[in-house]
């Protein structure tokens, strides 16, 4: 299941991954300000996750998407009222982008 399109490619970064990325760069000289990328190496789509798991499962895999412009406009009318929907939201009007 994924939100929006699922040919947007991504960087994504284990869950299990974070507190060490994170633990690292605290103690890390000189790095005070700086960008740290922790996702993978290239970006990579919903699809193509679905495409690479079916290959190495043995089965077909497809992905069932819920549309941007469904939970955008669940947003507007929900948003004003809810600080956590807005911010919802705007995180996912920024993952369609592929940024």
């Amino acid at each position: 299941m994924w939100v929006g399109s699922p040919t947007i490619s991504l960087t994504y970064v284990f869950t299990s991954d974070v507190a060490d990325y994170l633990a690292d760069a605290v103690d890390a000289p000189g790095v005070d300000g700086p960008r740290i990328d922790i996702g993978w190496d290239r970006p990579v789509s919903m699809q193509e996750i679905a495409q690479i798991s079916g290959r190495l499962l043995g089965h077909e895999i497809r992905v069932r998407t819920i549309p941007a412009g469904l939970i955008n406009a669940a947003a507007a009318v929900v948003g004003p009222f809810s600080p956590m929907v807005k911010d919802m939201d705007a995180m996912l009007r920024w993952v369609q982008t592929g940024g």
